[in-house]
C-alpha cells in the first residue's frame, strides 16, 4: 500500500487510543495486489509498532532505499605494526545525505522490531562491498547480532555462501 504513511497518520491523529488500546489491537497492511491469507495473520503487529514506524520513517525509508554506506576500521598488528583486516561499519544516510548516526539506528530497530532485517542487510552489504575496496588480501570483520540469528545453521551458511 503506497499511501499507508497517509492511513496511519490519520489513524494516530484522529483516534485517541489509550496505551493498553495500542498494545491490544493488532493490524496488518495489505499490498494492493495481495489476497488475504493465512500468512496475513501473521504479519499482525499491535497499533504502537505501525506509530513507531510511523514516527521512524527516516530510519524505515533508509534500509528500504539502501541508503546504507561502509567504512573501514583497520585492525592493526601490535607487534608488526601492520594492518591484517579491517572491522566493517556500517552507517546510514538519509535522503539529503546526512548522515544517520549508530546510536539512532540501534535505538530504533528496537522500537520497530527490525533488528533482524538491519543485521542482514549489513552482512549482505559487508560482504558484497568488500571486494570492491581490495579486500581480497585482508581478513574482515563483520559485526552482527547474536539474536538475529534464529537458525544459525541456516544464517551463517548464507553469510559465508
Amino acid at each position: 500500500m503506497d499511501n499507508y504513511l497517509d492511513f496511519l497518520n490519520k489513524l494516530k491523529d484522529r483516534s485517541n487510543f489509550s496505551e493498553v488500546e495500542k498494545e491490544s489491537i493488532q493490524m496488518s497492511i495489505l499490498d494492493k495486489e495481495e489476497n488475504f491469507s493465512l500468512f496475513f495473520l501473521k504479519r499482525m503487529k499491535p497499533l504502537n509498532y505501525w506509530f513507531e514506524i510511523l514516527e521512524n520513517h527516516t530510519y524505515i525509508d533508509m534500509l528500504k532505499n539502501g541508503r546504507i554506506n561502509m567504512f573501514l576500521q583497520p585492525i592493526v598488528d601490535s607487534h608488526r605494526l601492520t594492518i591484517i583486516g579491517y572491522e566493517i561499519l556500517v552507517r546510514g544516510y538519509e535522503e539529503n545525505g546526512k548522515l544517520i548516526y549508530p546510536n539512532y539506528i540501534f535505538k530504533t530497530t528496537e522500537k520497530t522490531k527490525t533488528i533482524n532485517y538491519l543485521d542482514r542487510v549489513c552482512r549482505e552489504i559487508s560482504i558484497k562491498t568488500a571486494p570492491e575496496f581490495g579486500l581480497s588480501d585482508y581478513m574482515i570483520f563483520i559485526n552482527f547480532i547474536p539474536t538475529s540469528i534464529h537458525d544459525p545453521e541456516t544464517c551463517l551458511k548464507t553469510t559465508m555462501e
